[in-house]
C-alpha cells in the first residue's frame, strides 16, 4: 500500500513523489501482483516514548503508526534537521530512504542471498530521477536503524535491511508531481 499526504509542498512533495516512483516501480519490477505486498511511507519522525525511539508514520493528529518493524515488506524516509538554502526558493538536504525487505518473498527465483539484487533494483530507479543523488548506502539492522528500536536481531536470511542516503534539491513551494 503506498501511503500518501494529501497535497504535500516542499520536501513533503519531493519525498512523495520519489516514494510514489519506487513503489509503482518496485512492484512492477519484482512482479508483484498485489498493491499489498509492499507498503511505502513518506516521510516519517523519529519518536522516543518511554524511552526508547522508533520510526512512525503520521496517520491522524492522534495515530503514529511504528514503521520500524520488518513485518512486512516497506520503505520509508527520515529527514536530517537542516535544510541548506541553495538560493531563493531551493534547499538541499539529505534524506534517508530506509528499506526493509524479505528478499526472499521479492527474489523467489534467486538461490543465493538476492540482497544486492534488491539494492540494484532501487539504485536503478534512483538514479533516473532528477535533483537527487545518492551518496552512499548502509546495510544491517543496526546501522539502518542506529539509535531506533527495532525488533529484527540480525540481517541474515530473509530479511535485509539497508538504506539509501540521498542528497536532493528542492523547491519550497514545490507541489508533488504525482497527486
Amino acid at each position: 500500500m503506498n501511503n500518501t499526504k494529501t497535497n504535500p509542498i516542499g520536501l513533503d512533495a519531493k519525498i512523495q513523489s520519489l516514494q510514489t516512483r519506487l513503489f509503482s516501480q518496485l512492484n512492477t519490477l519484482w512482479g508483484l501482483t498485489s498493491l499489498n505486498e509492499l507498503d511505502a511511507y513518506g516521510r516519517c519522525y523519529v519518536i522516543e516514548k518511554d524511552g526508547e525511539k522508533t520510526v512512525r508514520f503520521f496517520k491522524t493528529p492522534s495515530e503514529y503508526q511504528i514503521v520500524s518493524v520488518p513485518e512486512r515488506n516497506k520503505f520509508f524516509f527520515l529527514s536530517r534537521a537542516i535544510q541548506k538554502k541553495i538560493d531563493t526558493l531551493r534547499y538541499e538536504t539529505t534524506i534517508e530512504a530506509i528499506f526493509l525487505l524479505d528478499v526472499v518473498s521479492l527474489k523467489p527465483d534467486v538461490t543465493h542471498r538476492a540482497d544486492i539484487e534488491v539494492q540494484a533494483d532501487v539504485e536503478l530507479i534512483l538514479n533516473q530521477i532528477d535533483n537527487i543523488f545518492v551518496e552512499s548506502i548502509e546495510t544491517g539492522f543496526e546501522n539502518v536503524l542506529r539509535g531506533i528500536k527495532y525488533e529484527q536481531s540480525s540481517d541474515m536470511q530473509p530479511y535485509h535491511a539497508f538504506k539509501f542516503n540521498l542528497n536532493i534539491i528542492y523547491n519550497m513551494n514545490e507541489e508533488c508531481d504525482c497527486c
